[in-house]
């Protein structure tokens, strides 16, 4: 994901953790993502490492797949946690279900 958007989320992070988790995750080593962090002056956001590729192949696409992404698990109840992707690219198409739909993204 692109550094400025990050650097956005940085901002926004300490009012968006009053009500939900919010964290980065990338496959570079975690110690390149805390340096780069750093030097980005992010105090807000957490960031977690995926070097092997794991959490990208079960919740993003392929496992060398290089696809910016947002992941949202929803806990709406305590039995059952949603997750729903919403690739990069269509985020700002995003629209919230009309009252008495489903949203088709989540599964």
């Amino acid at each position: 994901m692109c550094s400025s958007m990050l650097d956005a989320w940085d901002g926004a992070a300490r009012h968006i953790k009053q009500g939900a988790a919010l964290a980065g995750v990338a496959r570079s080593p975690i110690d390149r993502i805390l340096d780069s962090a750093t030097q980005r002056d992010w105090t807000g956001l957490s960031f977690y490492s995926d070097p092997s590729g794991d959490y990208t192949s079960d919740y993003v696409g392929e496992r060398d797949a290089d696809w910016p992404a947002y992941t949202v698990f929803q806990k709406d109840d305590p039995r059952r946690t949603r997750h729903r992707l919403v690739p990069h690219t269509q985020r700002l198409n995003a629209r919230p279900a009309r009252r008495g739909q489903r949203n088709s993204g989540w599964s």
